[in-house]
């Protein structure tokens, strides 16, 4: 490269020298003849087309990506904690209410034990729950409807395909959800069901375990918080979620609908 430039410079002088035949050039002391050596070499290398450099400056385009891959791990990051807020807001009220719910249930029993009259018996009215006394849609106050139970599921997640909705859940480590599905008809004119307004509460009992109340969820096609729209005739195939250990062979499956003013009502929907 050296000796390419040492020639071109030489052409260039040469020519200069040559013009001074014809043009009267001033006599240049050695710094000078150097400075214009410089500038010719100067200009060499600018219009050189092996001296131009190939490489792109990247900088800017690296720091947007990496603060587009920051924006998205901190959305990755928002979004899990939500989720994991959001389950154990669940887990919380679940607990609260089932707390709640076995107080009551301690002080009926305490009552109905009790002696009020004079002739021993007791003052209140003993329930067994072993039978319904209504059905579950009577219990509802939505006489139009039908609720009947189809089928459970153990699954990971739900809904398995959550494309569609706004609202999903995962099982807990070691666990499985346990999706209890419901058909639920409207056999008379259009009307709304309104499950939410009724202040209930739903409980399953697993293999004779006891009843525990079911999750609290903000799934569209939750049974125990459903409020919708129904057309005449129209039926939808509704949930309530559970969860059980992972390997649970269900044997029995009953459900309670409970209310502190009304009591409660069961229903065996696997014997």
């Amino acid at each position: 490269m050296k000796k390419r430039f040492v020639v071109m410079i030489s052409i260039l002088l040469a020519a200069l020298m040559t013009l001074s035949a014809c043009v009267s050039l001033p006599d240049l002391n050695e710094e000078e003849n150097e400075m214009v050596s410089e500038y010719a070499a100067s200009l060499l290398l600018k219009y050189d087309s092996d001296n131009h450099s190939r490489l792109v400056d990247t900088s800017e385009f690296m720091q947007q990506y990496e603060t587009a891959v920051k924006v998205r791990e901190d959305g990755i990051k928002a979004y899990e904690a939500a989720k994991q807020k959001e389950e154990d807001d669940r887990r919380k009220e679940a607990e609260a209410q089932e707390a709640l719910n076995n107080r009551s249930d301690s002080g009926s029993d305490s009552s109905s034990n009790g002696s009020s009259g004079g002739d021993g018996s007791g003052g209140a009215t003993v329930v067994d729950n072993s039978e319904p006394v209504v059905t579950i849609e009577e219990f509802l106050n939505a006489t139009n409807y039908s609720i009947d139970y189809a089928e459970y599921r153990l699954l990971d997640s739900y809904p398995e395909e959550s494309t569609d909705y706004f609202f999903s859940m995962d099982a807990t480590s070691g666990n499985k959800l346990m999706v209890i599905f419901f058909n639920v008809t409207n056999n008379g004119s259009a009307s709304q069901l309104n499950v939410y307004a009724e202040g209930v509460t739903f409980k399953v009992n697993v293999n004779g375990q006891g009843y525990k109340s079911v999750y609290k969820t903000m799934l569209q096609d939750d049974l125990s918080e459903y409020l919708g729209d129904f057309a005449a005739g129209e039926s939808r195939r509704l949930v309530l979620i559970y969860e059980v250990p992972t390997g649970t062979t269900i044997s029995s499956l009953s459900l309670m609908v409970s209310s502190n003013s009304r009591g409660s009502t069961t229903e065996n929907l696997i014997q």
